[in-house]
């Protein structure tokens, strides 16, 4: 088995040693940068929350907006003609929030850093020759994402969620599990797609994203079905076609609810298909 360790910044490569050809770590490099499901960014913009009114603080709209995106940590093992991908990503920037502060009955604004380290895994496999383009690798199989606030844990975690995608229902324990590419589930525009979230514990602050391509989205507050359960569905009616995510977003108590409250989140990511 060959490892090696690979830092991106930006279109630089940094390794241990000058390489002189173009080598199988290059072409998955390559093929690494140039694919959005493995730079899927946290999901930023600013939208509704829900309304608390017995909080320090009641938030009313929210959003990340990413400052800068830190080096990508690479971790690629290569067995034959197949390899495995370890990548993070960290994102950087500004937590906004807008909230009606009941001691002053005005609506205020305030502003938090936020760090999120994220990670996915992939497979590669070699399904050409190495005068091919990328030297014959293809993407194999993704797994979904897993986000957290880099520098604060939160007080909750999600335990799994169920991932409704037209008539299918799709049970994920780990956001870490494998899809091969070409099984990567489909749905068409009109079909309801979802999640269904499990946690272990109480929480406020559960949101549903739905991201297209180009970071095209929408927001919702989730439905809560019973303590520590969350839903929410929508109908899927966009004609953006390609790869897509549905995402559960937890916000801790002290994000929204708390003025000097430290940002505080759990993310996990699902791949979909859309036709």
């Amino acid at each position: 088995m060959k490892k090696i360790s690979i830092i991106i910044t930006g279109l630089v490569i940094l390794t241990s040693c000058k390489k002189e050809k173009y080598t199988d770590e290059d072409a998955l490099i390559d093929l690494i940068k140039s694919n959005p499901i493995f730079n899927q960014r946290t999901p930023a913009g600013n939208d509704s929350a829900r309304i608390f009114l017995m909080g320090d603080i009641n938030p009313l709209f929210w959003g990340r907006e990413i400052k800068n995106i830190p080096p990508s940590n690479v971790k690629i093992y290569i067995i034959g003609d197949s390899a495995f991908v370890d990548y993070t990503g960290y994102d950087e920037g500004i937590f906004h929030l807008w909230a009606w502060v009941p001691d002053s009955q005005k609506i205020k604004y305030y502003k938090k850093n936020f760090s999120d380290i994220s990670y996915i895994k992939g497979t590669f496999k070699r399904t050409g020759g190495i005068s091919d383009p990328h030297r014959g690798w293809e993407l194999w199989s993704i797994t979904g994402i897993h986000a957290l606030s880099k520098n604060a844990n939160p007080d909750f975690s999600i335990d799994s969620m169920e991932v409704k995608l037209g008539n299918k229902i799709v049970k994920i324990r780990n956001p870490l599990t494998f899809q091969k590419i070409s099984e990567v589930e489909t749905v068409l525009k009109y079909d309801t797609v979802g999640i269904k979230v499990f946690v272990n514990k109480d929480v406020n602050y559960p949101y549903f994203h739905v991201l297209g391509p180009n970071d095209k989205h929408y927001r919702l507050f989730m439905d809560e079905i019973s303590p520590g359960i969350y839903e929410k569905n929508v109908v899927d009616s966009s004609d953006i076609k390609g790869f897509h995510w549905l995402v559960v977003d937890i916000l801790s108590d002290e994000t929204l609810g708390k003025e000097e409250g430290v940002y505080k989140t759990e993310l996990w990511f699902y791949l979909y298909y859309k036709k």
